[in-house]
């Protein structure tokens, strides 16, 4: 009966507990029964629980098997199976088999609280042999209450209950100061060298830069180093030489103890606790040391459960960037502090460091890249005038003689009736002197004719280049009239650029300190961003032709060809796309391919300094 409500008590402490049993024989077998079982309905034991029998009967040390759990939206959470040996009454070994929904690196926090469950079922058992000591049989919440174990369970389970980590440890620090009636407990966060105080008891918010906040975090910071807890009687203030903060803080609180422990996991302190106890908070001040070290002695029995638990809480709330870090310099510090020491670390950078020097790849220099046609013609206004229609613009694409634009031509055909009627006029003329036989005025007469004949053909002409045709097939890439119908436009105005389809050419922006690796006839990849998964094969045909400055920069505009051919299936160029090109220029070392612009900038900056 007290195991079965031993057992119970316990599963509900143990968060996520799924089920677990008692044995009494380390042989037993599935068929056989147990002397408990959780939950109290369960009548059927898992065969994987009595494989664990076997192995636990051979170490006689707890076992722990892991196995991932079968829901899929909690492929995070692993299912524990632990059995761990029980000494019951009259001197017989048992077993608790229990499993349990948890993390496999919470499995060190279980195994304590299980070693904590065996300390308080013992003193369970010695109260049941021995009733004279007692009315009537110390019940299981009696115990819960004395017993310290029991205190450790709810502050662990509180702390496991808590979704962040700010609450667990505002959680932790309300615990600790309501179980052993401090005034005052505040817990800091190691941060690489610096300590910060993170939560204060009963205290929801507290300004940072505060005089009392400061002094805490000094005194938290002299003993981050230390081994174990320590505690500062106020009548030894005098004598705190090398804990100055300490000593300023008791005069500061008007403390009559002050409890510092530090937290640790793997040998690393994560966090320390700073315990306060005034003279008002005990019926006698003249025992508050000694009660200051019966809560230390309970506290540094504690602290082997909160470093994990707070590193675990801790890890839980970083970045998966963070996380990765921590795990890296965790697995360096255990690597370093192996067998021999830092020897293997140091061979293997030399012998990456060697493998960089004399294994080579591709060098290729990575530059922005624009598609041009290879051929571009422009569309000029033929002469001064008027926008009157526009039948296409920039993006389309259009045939050659096909009739883009056209200008006003109503100026014109004015100017052309003009001429018409002189010529007729002349004409006239010339026939009424032609019959008055004057042969000088008939010659006059016959040049003005002539000269209106060429001022009509010129007109015509002005006529037909009022339509602005196409000269080649391809696409407008620059030009659009239809927004500017009626807008003068002067002779020799580009209104339109076309450039052809089947023929383009690559301008890559090559910076002037890779000008020099770059040659006529390498070749080099095209990723453009309207087709990323696609490469484009290129050549280059001209090198360093012009140059751009740009900032405090010099860009050489380099050529590219492209071979139709050659183009992946389905890719439709256009000109003005922009995208990534990368010129191979031959074979380099690892190491000169990581280095060689610092050795670079470092040889041209010794060189300025030199002599």
């Amino acid at each position: 009966m007290i195991i079965q409500k031993w057992l119970d008590q316990l599963c509900l402490m143990i968060p996520n507990v799924q089920a677990a049993i008692v044995v009494d024989d380390l042989n037993a077998s599935i068929n056989d029964p147990s002397l408990a079982s959780w939950p109290n309905n369960r009548t059927n034991n898992t065969d994987l629980f009595f494989k664990q029998l076997p192995l636990l009967k051979a170490q006689l040390s707890p076992v722990v098997s892991i196995s991932q759990n079968a829901d899929t939206n909690q492929s995070a959470i692993d299912k524990l199976i632990i059995a761990y040996p029980l000494l019951l009454e009259n001197g017989l070994s048992g077993a608790i088999l229990i499993e349990v929904a948890a993390k496999a690196s919470q499995q060190t926090i279980l195994l304590q609280m299980l070693k904590w469950g065996q300390s308080w079922l013992q003193l369970l058992l010695q109260n049941n042999e021995h009733p004279s000591t007692n009315t009537a049989l110390i019940t299981t919440k009696a115990v819960q209450s004395e017993h310290p174990s029991f205190i450790y369970f709810s502050i662990a389970q509180a702390m496991l209950a808590c979704e962040n980590h700010q609450q667990a440890l505002m959680t932790l620090v309300n615990k600790i100061a309501t179980c052993w009636s401090f005034d005052r407990v505040s817990i800091g966060i190691i941060n690489g060298q610096e300590v910060e105080v993170k939560a204060i008891s009963h205290s929801a918010n507290f300004d940072a830069r505060s005089n009392l906040i400061v002094t805490i975090e000094k005194a938290m910071s002299e003993v981050k180093n230390t081994a174990g807890g320590i505690y500062f009687p106020s009548s030894e203030t005098v004598d705190l030489e090398n804990y100055v903060t300490h000593r300023d803080l008791l005069a500061e609180s008007h403390a009559s103890v002050l409890i510092s422990l530090p937290l640790q996991e793997n040998d690393q302190t994560v966090a320390i606790l700073v315990c306060e106890l005034k003279d008002n908070a005990q019926e006698n001040s003249q025992n508050s040391p000694q009660i200051a070290s019966q809560h230390l002695a309970k506290l540094n029995i504690l602290a082997g459960l909160l470093g994990p638990l707070i590193a675990l809480h801790q890890r839980g709330s970083q970045s998966v960037l963070a996380h990765f870090t921590h795990r890296s310099r965790a697995r360096l510090t255990r690597f370093k502090q192996g067998r021999f020491g830092k020897l293997p670390l140091i061979l293997g950078v030399l012998l990456l460091l060697f493998l960089t020097g004399v294994i080579n790849s591709n060098y290729r220099v990575a530059t922005e890249a624009t598609i041009e046609g290879r051929i571009q013609r422009a569309v000029v206004a033929p002469f001064d005038g008027y926008i009157d229609m526009a039948f296409a613009r920039a993006g389309e694409l259009i045939e050659k003689g096909q009739v883009i634009a056209q200008l006003d031509d109503q100026p014109l055909q004015l100017e052309k009736r003009g001429w018409l009627s002189k010529k007729e006029e002349y004409q006239k003329q010339y026939r009424q002197e032609l019959v008055s036989l004057s042969l000088s005025k008939v010659q006059i007469i016959k040049a003005q004719i002539a000269q209106a004949d060429i001022q009509i053909a010129q007109v015509d002409s002005r006529l037909q280049r009022a339509k602005l045709v196409s000269p080649l097939s391809g696409m407008i890439i620059e030009g659009d009239l239809s927004r500017s119908l009626g807008a003068p436009v002067e002779q020799g105005q580009v209104l339109f650029e076309v450039a052809p389809l089947d023929d383009y050419r690559v301008i890559l922006k090559i910076h002037e300190r890779d000008i020099a690796y770059l040659q006529k006839g390498q070749t080099g990849t095209l990723m453009l961003t309207a087709y990323p998964n696609k490469a484009i094969p290129l050549i280059i045909e001209q090198v360093a032709i012009v140059y751009e400055q740009e900032g405090d920069y010099t860009w050489y505009r380099t050529e590219a060809s492209i071979d139709q051919n050659k183009l992946p299936v389905g890719m439709l160029l256009r000109p003005g796309m922009e995208g990534l090109g990368k010129v191979e220029v031959g074979q380099k070392s690892l190491a000169w391919l990581g280095f060689h612009r610092l050795t670079d900038w470092l040889r041209l900056w010794f060189w300025s300094w030199a002599p």
